[in-house]
């Protein structure tokens, strides 16, 4: 139960044994043992040994070893065991033969009155060939152009090297290049050429070196460039030729022709067809020639004489047609050359005629009885004009007119009769003259172009004969055949029908004006072209009979002479009947940029077929005519109405408009996801950061905990609680603006809640412990947790941990109060508690000794400060049929001055079940208390206590001990068995 008390230990040692053993194998000297004389002693020769690199122009060296006696050194070097002729020193430098073999060395040792010792060394490794010592990087000289030479240049190799050579064109070997000279060609232009030197020696590895690289091979520049010389006659039309003269080296030319210095274009050969912008111009020729490897390099020849016109070859032209009036002559120019741009002059009897300028000419009434030629002038650029005049033609001769039988047009009363010329000679002016009925019709009416017959005249035959006239022609007259006159004909105008095409409407037909006038009009309505019985006047009232038909209407005049004339009117539209029924349409869906609309057209009385037209602010939306239509940019802050125009056959099309939609809106163009800043820990405080929405919009939140609403977390910021822990938060940032659709945006979630900084699990580190005390001193119980954060909460119990009562104001780590008496065996133990948990100490006992201004109350249990005692566990046996002997092994540790004895100071018994006391009993062997010896300060004892318990009343039993040690006197205090 107390701390004071300890059970007690034997603490036993092991010893160690060290067992020295003498060092085995060294025999002891024998007393008669001594060093041997010269004269006695064999000569003890030492191991040879090389050391050095067994390579080529490296030297080696013997060392003899340790000889006894100091003995005078012979030496004899061998290659692969054959001796080297001459190495006969302590050291040796490997020469080409020894590359390949192994080297030994013999050493012979002499001492005076000894027999020499020979001793060969163990033979070297292989000899490797040597490496030279040093080799000096090449050089290049020379000129790096193409066509020049580069010369390589190799010095201080050591040993002395032989060289092969290999020249590189940009790092890359060019084939057959590999003296110690190269000659630069056209395909080393622009690479740098560098030159590697192989150095090579008896017995020595090869070395390769490279030297630097040249600049970039530069172009040569040709040797010889002449002057060009242009061949040829500088007149346009002729040919010029360029020549290049003699280039070194070769060389391929390219041409450009210049007139007057400028470049003429498309003019690059040899050679140059001269034209006419030539003229006057003088030519020359630049020649440009380029061979690989070299410089292009352009010469200019000397300018021509200035350029002279050219000359054409003309041909005499000649006429192709008839020299009649009337006809048309053409004139034939001939070949030209070159070919020319002609000008014509037509020539009557010598004479120009003027305005003939064509290539054909029409003989006119002035050329009769004259001879006609023609002047062709020709003209070419750059050429001088020339001019050729025809042979003249025969005489003109009269010309004859073209003279079709004229024709009448169907004669009848009251209208014109007409004749129709036909196709005579253009120009011909003519007369006329009428007949009626085989007589002349007098007068101006019967020498007009036309006439018109009176009814008198209706059955007569008619005609007229037409007489042409032409200057330069011969005068022809022609008649027509004559015709009967017939009735008249009216002139009627299509009558009109006015009122509209509906079952019950009346319509009206007005016939217009007929020429002459009849004498009487009747009328017949028709229905799909049948006549309506009875419907014979000006007007007609539409029933369902003429429902889904075309209305028309027949007016008939007559007048006396004139053939009777029914005209028809054009067809009504079809008749039609309104519908019963015809409901506003509505429009159903989201009303936003992106979302399509639905037009619902409700239920017609009959069915119909529908047609849409949507329309934004009342305007109609072009191509916007199928049932839904899907909203954009352009109807966005717009109200939306369908037009719902209603179709069936024979019923009146009917449009119905829906009432408008709210405002169109539109999603934000951009609506970031929201981030959330902040530490993710209890207490501290998140920021939802929304980003940079277009347009700008107002916003609203919501704070979630693994997706679920938090209550009342409705703002930008969210300080996060204990409730959040080990959760995810997320926060919904919903965006408005005007015109735009409300949008919800959802942040990434956040890692787990955790708790703040320095705040986790509270843990107790150490336990509050059992304190001892006297009456009216300090007890003092402290526990020690960590976790951050923490608060405490001390609690006592009274009845072994059954209850516990906070103490009030009790609320530090540490606990601190003045003791009673009445407070022993009191236990006491903490809360710990932060925002995480809270965890309750273990249980620390109070063990309060009295004192005479504060003693114990009967049967109170405590422990003393005299003395310490610790009851151990108990046994028990049978000894007889009703009793058991109860035992308990006790420490008791003494802290007062002197010594106490525990026999007389410490009274125990064991309280049964029943209450009673039994005392401990004596005899039971040399341990028990009453054989206990005194124990002084600070000092233990061991013993047992036994006492004889009736068997029923052991269980559930305690053993008392009662403290009667000086000074003080206490009462009987009560300890529990087993601690």
């Amino acid at each position: 139960m107390s701390a004071l008390l300890k059970m007690r230990a034997t603490a036993w040692a092991a010893a160690v044994a060290l067992v020295l053993v003498p060092l085995a194998g060294v025999a002891p000297a024998a007393a008669d043992d001594v060093p041997p004389t010269a004269e006695t002693a064999a000569q003890v020769a030492g191991t040879p040994t090389i050391s050095g690199t067994p390579r080529v122009g490296e030297v080696l060296t013997v060392d003899p070893g340790v000889w006894t006696p100091e003995a005078a050194f012979a030496y004899q070097w061998a290659r692969d065991g054959v001796a080297i002729a001459e190495a006969t020193g302590a050291t040796y430098a490997l020469t080409a033969a020894d590359a390949g073999t192994s080297l030994t060395a013999t050493v012979t040792g002499t001492v005076d009155g000894l027999e020499p010792t020979v001793v060969t060394s163990e033979p070297t490794a292989t000899v490797e060939l040597g490496l030279f010592a040093s080799s000096a990087e090449p050089t290049v000289e020379g000129t790096a152009q193409v066509g020049a030479m580069l010369t390589a240049t190799t010095t201080d190799w050591t040993p002395a090297a032989t060289f092969a050579y290999q020249w590189l064109r940009e790092g890359v070997a060019i084939e057959g290049a590999t003296a110690s000279t190269y000659s630069l060609v056209p395909g080393d232009l622009g690479a740098a050429i560098s030159v590697r030197v192989t150095g090579s020696a008896d017995g020595y590895e090869p070395l390769d070196q490279t030297s630097p690289a040249t600049t970039p091979v530069s172009a040569a520049s040709f040797v010889t460039t002449p002057v060009p010389t242009i061949a040829g006659t500088a007149q346009v039309g002729r040919t010029l030729t360029a020549n290049a003269g003699t280039w070194s080296p070769a060389a391929t030319f390219t041409y450009q022709w210049y007139r007057s210095g400028a470049a003429i274009s498309g003019a690059t050969k040899s050679t140059y067809a001269l034209a006419s912008a030539d003229l006057a111009k003088s030519i020359t020729v630049q020649v440009t020639g380029t061979a690989a490897g070299y410089t292009s390099t352009a010469r200019t020849s000397s300018e021509t004489a200035p350029v002279v016109a050219g000359t054409i070859t003309p041909t005499v032209p000649t006429i192709s047609g008839t020299a009649q009036v009337g006809k048309t002559l053409t004139v034939v120019p001939g070949t030209w050359s070159p070919a020319a741009t002609f000008t014509y002059q037509w020539y009557r009897s010598g004479a120009a005629i003027s305005g003939a300028t064509k290539s054909t000419y029409a003989l006119a009434a002035a050329d009769l009885g004259k001879a006609i030629t023609v002047k062709i002038t020709g003209a070419s650029a750059g050429y001088t004009t020339v001019a050729k005049t025809s042979a003249a033609t025969a005489a003109v001769k009269v010309g004859a007119l073209a003279a079709p039988v004229p024709v009448l047009s169907a004669p009848r009363v009251g209208a014109k009769t007409t004749v129709a010329l036909g196709a005579w000679t253009a120009g011909t002016t003519f007369t006329y003259q009428w007949f009626i009925g085989g007589k002349t019709v007098t007068g101006t009416r019967g020498t007009y172009p036309n006439l018109i017959p009176s009814a008198a005249e209706r059955g007569l035959t008619i005609t007229v004969k037409v007489t042409g006239t032409k200057a330069g022609y011969t005068t022809v007259g022609r008649a027509a055949a004559g015709k009967t006159i017939g009735y008249g004909v009216f002139t009627a105008a299509t009558p009109k029908i006015t009122g509209t095409a509906r079952v019950g409407q009346t319509l009206t037909v007005s016939r217009g004006t007929w020429t002459p006038a009849a004498s009487a009009y009747t009328y017949q309505w028709r229905a799909e072209g049948t006549a309506v019985a009875g419907a014979t006047g000006t007007s007609f009232k539409l029933t369902s009979a003429q429902r889904g038909k075309t209305i028309t209407v027949t007016v008939t005049g007559k007048l006396t002479s004139y053939a009777t004339k029914a005209v028809t009117s054009a067809a009504t539209a079809v008749v039609l009947q309104a519908f019963t029924t015809t409901p506003l349409p509505t429009i159903s869906g989201t009303v936003a940029v992106g979302k399509t609309l639905t037009a619902t057209p409700g239920t017609w009385t009959p069915a119909a077929a529908f047609a849409y037209q949507w329309r934004a602010n009342g305007v109609a939306i072009a191509g916007a005519t199928g049932a839904t239509f899907t909203l954009t940019d352009a109807q966005w802050g717009k109200t939306i109405t369908v037009l719902v125009t209603g179709r069936r056959t024979n019923y009146v099309t009917t449009p119905r408009t829906s009432a408008a939609t709210t405002v169109v809106v539109k999603s934000f163009s951009a609506s970031p996801a929201p981030t959330i800043s902040g530490t993710v820990r209890v207490s501290s405080t998140l920021t939802a950061v929304n980003g940079t929405w277009s347009p700008a919009a107002t916003f609203t939140y919501q704070w979630k905990a693994n997706g679920v609403a938090i209550a009342g977390a409705t703002s930008s910021t969210f300080k996060l609680t204990t409730a959040q822990y080990g959760k995810t938060i997320t926060v919904s940032v919903s965006g408005k603006a005007t015109n735009y659709a409300t949008a919800t945006r959802t942040s990434a979630a956040t890692a787990a809640v955790l708790w703040p900084v320095g705040i986790s699990t509270p843990k107790i580190t150490s336990q509050p412990v059992e304190d001892i005390t006297m009456s009216g001193e300090a007890a003092t119980f402290e526990v020690v947790a960590t976790g951050g954060g923490l608060s405490y909460q001390w609690q006592v119990s009274a009845d072994d941990g059954k209850t516990w009562t906070n103490m009030a104001g009790r609320t530090a780590s540490t606990l601190t109060f003045t003791t009673r008496s009445s407070y022993s065996l009191n236990q006491y133990r903490v809360i710990v508690k932060n925002m995480v948990k809270s965890v309750t100490s273990s249980a620390a006992d109070l063990y309060v000794n009295s004192t005479l201004a504060d003693p114990y109350k009967p049967n109170k249990t405590a422990i003393q400060m005299n003395w310490a005692t610790w009851t151990g566990p108990s046994g028990r046996w049978a000894y007889d049929s009703t009793r058991d002997v109860v035992a308990a092994y006790a420490t008791a540790c003494y802290f007062g001055d002197g010594y106490a004895s525990p026999s007389t100071d410490l009274a125990f018994a064991y309280i049964g079940s029943n209450g009673t006391a039994y005392a401990s009993a004596r005899g039971f062997g040399d341990d028990d208390i009453w054989t206990t010896s005194s124990v002084s300060s600070n000092g233990c004892v061991d013993f047992a206590v036994y006492a004889f318990v009736p068997r029923s009343v052991v269980a559930g039993g305690v053993w008392r001990v009662t403290d009667s040690s000086e000074p003080e006197v206490y009462t009987d205090v009560q300890y529990v068995d087993g601690a």
